[in-house]
Protein backbone atom coordinates (compact mmCIF):
# COMPACT_ATOMS: atom_id res chain seq x y z
CA UNK A 1 0.00 0.00 0.00
CA UNK A 2 1.37 3.38 -1.01
CA UNK A 3 1.19 6.02 1.73
CA UNK A 4 0.23 9.59 0.84
CA UNK A 5 3.00 12.16 0.64
CA UNK A 6 3.53 14.30 3.73
CA UNK A 7 4.96 17.80 3.97
CA UNK A 8 8.68 18.24 3.23
CA UNK A 9 9.28 19.42 6.82
CA UNK A 10 7.65 16.34 8.34
CA UNK A 11 9.48 14.07 5.90
CA UNK A 12 12.85 15.60 6.82
CA UNK A 13 12.04 15.53 10.53
CA UNK A 14 10.93 11.90 10.34
CA UNK A 15 14.07 10.89 8.44
CA UNK A 16 16.31 12.64 10.98
CA UNK A 17 14.44 11.14 13.94
CA UNK A 18 14.37 7.58 12.62
CA UNK A 19 18.08 7.86 11.73
CA UNK A 20 18.91 9.11 15.24
CA UNK A 21 16.86 6.38 16.92
CA UNK A 22 18.57 3.73 14.80
CA UNK A 23 22.02 5.17 15.51
CA UNK A 24 21.31 5.06 19.26
CA UNK A 25 19.94 1.52 18.92
CA UNK A 26 16.55 2.58 20.29
CA UNK A 27 14.68 1.35 17.24
CA UNK A 28 14.72 -1.97 15.37
CA UNK A 29 13.10 -2.20 11.96
CA UNK A 30 12.27 -4.91 9.48
CA UNK A 31 15.31 -5.19 7.21
CA UNK A 32 15.18 -2.84 4.24
CA UNK A 33 12.10 -0.94 5.45
CA UNK A 34 13.66 2.26 6.83
CA UNK A 35 12.21 4.46 4.05
CA UNK A 36 8.76 3.02 4.65
CA UNK A 37 8.98 3.74 8.39
CA UNK A 38 10.09 7.32 7.69
CA UNK A 39 7.17 7.83 5.32
CA UNK A 40 4.75 6.19 7.75
CA UNK A 41 5.91 8.44 10.59
CA UNK A 42 5.67 11.59 8.46
CA UNK A 43 2.19 10.67 7.25
CA UNK A 44 1.03 9.77 10.77
CA UNK A 45 2.30 13.10 12.13
CA UNK A 46 0.58 14.96 9.29
CA UNK A 47 -2.75 13.19 9.77
CA UNK A 48 -2.92 12.75 13.54
CA UNK A 49 -0.43 15.16 15.04
CA UNK A 50 -2.36 18.40 14.87
CA UNK A 51 -3.28 19.53 18.38
CA UNK A 52 -1.60 16.54 20.02
CA UNK A 53 1.67 16.09 21.88
CA UNK A 54 4.56 15.51 19.47
CA UNK A 55 6.13 12.97 21.81
CA UNK A 56 2.93 10.96 22.23
CA UNK A 57 2.17 11.08 18.52
CA UNK A 58 5.66 9.90 17.54
CA UNK A 59 5.45 7.12 20.10
CA UNK A 60 2.01 6.00 18.86
CA UNK A 61 3.16 6.12 15.24
CA UNK A 62 6.23 3.99 15.84
CA UNK A 63 4.33 1.48 17.97
CA UNK A 64 1.61 1.13 15.31
CA UNK A 65 3.96 0.75 12.33
CA UNK A 66 4.14 -2.86 11.18
CA UNK A 67 7.80 -2.46 10.13
CA UNK A 68 8.93 -1.40 13.62
CA UNK A 69 10.06 -4.53 15.41
CA UNK A 70 11.14 -2.86 18.67
CA UNK A 71 11.02 0.67 20.07
CA UNK A 72 13.07 1.04 23.25
CA UNK A 73 12.69 4.75 24.05
CA UNK A 74 10.60 6.41 26.72
CA UNK A 75 9.19 9.91 26.26
CA UNK A 76 11.99 11.62 28.20
CA UNK A 77 14.68 10.03 26.02
CA UNK A 78 12.64 10.78 22.90
CA UNK A 79 12.33 14.41 24.00
CA UNK A 80 16.10 14.67 24.37
CA UNK A 81 16.67 13.27 20.89
CA UNK A 82 14.14 15.65 19.35
CA UNK A 83 15.74 18.60 21.16
CA UNK A 84 19.13 17.52 19.82
CA UNK A 85 17.69 17.50 16.30
CA UNK A 86 16.16 20.92 16.85
CA UNK A 87 19.02 22.66 18.64
CA UNK A 88 22.01 20.55 17.66
CA UNK A 89 23.18 19.97 21.25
Amino acid sequence: MELPVSTPFLSQFSFALVSALLAKELLELTAGREKHVVRYLATYLNEKGKGNSLLSTVEKALLSCEDVEEFYSDQETLKGIIETLKYGN
